[in-house]
């Protein structure tokens, strides 16, 4: 059996070798934060409802985040081409609930 030593130089070693991590950290670094569960009815046919409207969920204690959250869902609705009962209850109730975790300490 025969072996082959390929020499390499030092430098082009790390710099490969950096950019191997920043290609594998990339895609890490990019997973978001949060998590979202949406459960939707499978036998349902959405495009029968036209307006949503708020029921009460567990709003998140930062009211910054509160809004950023409804504001998100109700753009979310608007490109299904729904929009927000003005009187009564809509055809789709909406309604999200916050988790916070507890910091952990060290």
């Amino acid at each position: 059996m025969r072996f082959v030593t390929v020499r390499i130089p030092m430098k082009r070693l790390i710099v490969c070798a950096a950019l191997s991590g920043i290609i594998v950290a990339a895609p890490a670094a990019q997973t978001p934060k949060y998590g979202v569960k949406v459960t939707a009815e499978k036998n349902v046919d959405f495009s029968k409802f036209k307006t949503y409207s708020w029921t009460q969920g567990q709003p998140s204690a930062i009211k910054d985040i509160d809004a950023q959250i409804m504001t998100a869902v109700d753009q979310q609705f608007a490109m299904l081409g729904m929009t927000k009962a003005t009187s009564g209850p809509g055809d789709v109730l909406a309604a999200y609930y916050s988790v916070s975790r507890a910091p952990t300490w060290t």
